[in-house]
């Protein structure tokens, strides 16, 4: 294989160090990020992750045994958990980010013994790996959020970590409540996921060249139709490229979705009350977190929205008796309250000299509530004859069922629209071979290196197979792994790819050649 790129592998972010001398040719530097499983439900990023073996011995670069064992004298300060580290490649005298993220908590397995072989592991995760660990704090409520409107917002309310969501993928959809967990403690993952399926989008990282590290798309549902008719491919694969190549049948004998109606409260009501007393010292301090509730069955979490500043004596009071009565001290108590979608953050500060009883705290705003959901199904109904055929065996006899759970939508109209339309791209009539993965070697020439540098998540690509008969249809990247020899620099290169299920031309206004209904372009599910 005559292209051969070169590598970094840096720690930062002050900085940053090249360690390359240091990982060993033995094994494999492997990486794996986006989503990876094929599934039409499966829309947001799994925890991506790069590994890799560092010279733990007196034979690394500085000469010095120990030198990446955390806690040894001679350790290299730089390698800790939460440590930030990035892969470099670099082709024609371009340099491609084409990872970035911290040392995982248990990211670092050191080979113990000075005969043994002196290795060490490190895991580094890319920032998928935080909103699937990271329990939301309090995000205010919003009206009329988009799906970029919420990646957006659960990216910034993880700490440290925000400002790398772009804002220009924003979706179709106009959601009308969101962030309506059933409980506390709702993981950030939760939130996107349920966003993406309810515009029935995708939402991932992937790296930029031009910022040398990773943004977070939120892609809409019609992302990737504009790709592909306003852009050629990145690149056509072949049988003379492609060492392996997974088919798939996609077929789906009925889709279903199901969809949230709710409904707002016209008037203040209280969504959140202490239910016992709370002793606080003089001169002490405590922090409340109060999750909205249904007034009329406490059982049930809400959201909410307009909540109003909390008032003395008409939303808490404090007072010496634990049962309300004595002397009343509410004068010297200190409340801040914040407000987020589905729950209040009360801190209280005894401001006073004299220990006291908060035995009135309550929040009041306009909940929102849920109300039944609503199913749509697209299925396909059998004839005898295919669901018993003869043989025993028959093309239509599946039993496979696409379901979507779309949280955040309330419009039924609109959620049958778009189970009509994929119905007509996956139920068994169509009967399509397609691939659900391809493996390459980009070494082998010129334009797959080029290719493999710059496609990354949500790229287009074209695939031709002539087994399976696949001849130049559409693709686009959902996850990407790969593996770099270190020494010879070979890369071998997994992409994880969705066929193409948008490849009509849909109505856009004032745009020549898309804007004609019923001749260049189709209404928009």
């Amino acid at each position: 294989m005559s292209v051969k790129p070169t590598w970094k592998f840096e720690m930062g972010p002050v900085g940053w160090t090249d360690y390359a001398a240091d990982v060993l040719q033995s094994v494999p530097i492997k990486v794996k990020y986006g989503i990876t499983s094929g599934r039409l439900d499966d829309r947001v990023a799994d925890t991506g992750y790069l590994t890799l073996a560092l010279d733990n011995s007196a034979s690394n670069s500085v000469g010095t045994a120990g030198r990446y064992s955390p806690g040894n004298p001679a350790a290299n300060a730089a390698l800790l958990p939460g440590q930030l580290c990035k892969l470099t490649i670099t082709y024609a005298g371009t340099a491609y980010c084409k990872f970035y993220g911290w040392i995982d908590t248990e990211g670092i397995q050191v080979d113990s013994g000075s005969t043994g072989k002196r290795r060490t592991y490190v895991t580094v995760k890319d920032w998928m790996g935080l909103p699937a660990s990271t329990e939301l704090g309090q995000i205010p409520y919003a009206d009329d959020q988009r799906l970029g409107d919420i990646v957006a917002s659960v990216a910034n309310a993880i700490p440290g970590y925000g400002g790398i969501a772009e804002s220009d993928k924003g979706g179709l959809s106009v959601f009308a409540a969101s962030y309506d967990g059933e409980a506390n403690g709702v993981k950030g993952l939760s939130e996107l996921s349920r966003a993406a399926i309810s515009e029935l989008g995708y939402v991932y990282p992937y790296y930029r060249q031009d910022t040398a590290t990773h943004r977070l798309r939120a892609e809409g549902r019609h992302f990737r139709n504009d790709v592909m008719n306003d852009n050629a491919p990145v690149v056509t694969l072949d049988n003379n490229v492609l060492t392996n190549a997974v088919p798939v049948f996609p077929s789906y004998d009925s889709v279903k979705v199901k969809v949230t109606p709710r409904r707002a409260d016209g008037d203040y009501v209280t969504l959140y009350s202490l239910t016992s007393p709370q002793f606080l010292k003089a001169g002490g301090t405590v922090a409340v977190v109060g999750r909205y509730v249904d007034p009329n069955n406490t059982d049930v979490y809400v959201t909410a929205k307009y909540m109003d500043a909390m008032a003395g004596t008409a939303d808490y009071l404090f007072n010496t008796f634990s049962n309300g009565q004595g002397t009343n001290l509410t004068a010297n108590l200190t409340v801040t309250e914040q407000y987020g979608a589905n729950s209040a953050y009360i801190h209280l500060v005894n401001a006073g000299t004299v220990d006291g009883y908060i035995t009135k705290l309550q929040c009041r705003g306009k909940g929102i509530y849920r109300e039944k959901p609503l199913e749509y199904v697209a299925a396909y109904i059998y004839s005898e004859d295919e669901r018993l055929p003869p043989d025993g065996t028959g093309l239509y006899a599946t039993t496979d069922s696409l379901y979507l759970d779309m949280r955040y939508q309330d419009n039924i109209e609109e959620a049958s629209t778009i189970a009509d339309y994929l119905f007509n791209k996956i139920n068994p009539k169509v009967g399509q071979v397609k691939f659900s993965e391809v493996t390459f070697y980009p070494n082998t020439t010129d334009a797959l290196m080029t290719a493999f540098l710059n496609a990354d998540v949500g790229s287009h690509i074209r695939i031709t197979e002539d087994i399976t008969g696949e001849s130049g249809d559409d693709y686009f990247i959902n996850g990407v792994a790969y593996e770099i020899t270190p020494g010879s620099n070979i890369i071998k290169c997994t992409w994880y790819v969705q066929w193409d299920t948008e490849n009509t031309a849909y109505w856009i206004l004032g745009v020549a050649g898309r804007s004609e209904l019923g001749a260049t372009a189709n209404p928009a599910p």
